[in-house]
């Protein structure tokens, strides 16, 4: 009986494989400020999309306007675009959906795509709202300024 009751459970659950949900490791401030490239404080005031006319495709990146840059100072953007979900594909659990108007603490990481700098905010902790900026940005400035 057991044994029937296990592989009806396996099925049903191979079946249902396609409903996942993500799961996130939790980075400790350090490895949050250490894993990113850029740290600014910022708002997302817009999306586009790029298309590449190779592969026929087009990706969605949004525009995020620096208000302030906390790491790598020397890269003096107003402008930073960061990788969205594509609206052409199947949402992902992975998927983290940002909109315009947001404002807050961005922990970017880099890529190039055909030559093209983007940045991506692929954890939920890289991303930090305004609301909860104040309560924060001490914690980081301190950790940054000791590296």
């Amino acid at each position: 009986m057991k044994t029937i009751i296990s592989m009806i459970l396996l099925i049903y659950l191979q079946l249902n494989s396609s409903y996942s949900i993500a799961m996130w490791t939790k980075f400790s401030d350090m490895e949050l400020c250490a894993q990113s490239e850029m740290i600014v404080q910022a708002k997302m005031i817009g999306y586009t999309y790029i298309n590449f006319s190779e592969q026929k495709s087009s990706l969605k990146v949004g525009v995020l306007l620096v208000e302030e840059n906390l790491k790598n100072e020397n890269i003096v953007q107003s402008i930073v675009l960061i990788s969205l979900p594509s609206p052409e594909k199947p949402i992902s659990s992975t998927d983290i959906i940002y909109h315009t108007g947001q404002s807050g603490l961005w922990f970017l990481r880099s890529d190039r795509l055909d030559g093209i700098e983007l940045y991506f905010a692929d954890h939920p902790q890289r991303f930090i709202p305004i609301e909860k900026v104040p309560a924060r940005i001490d914690i980081f400035r301190q950790i940054l300024q000791s590296d």
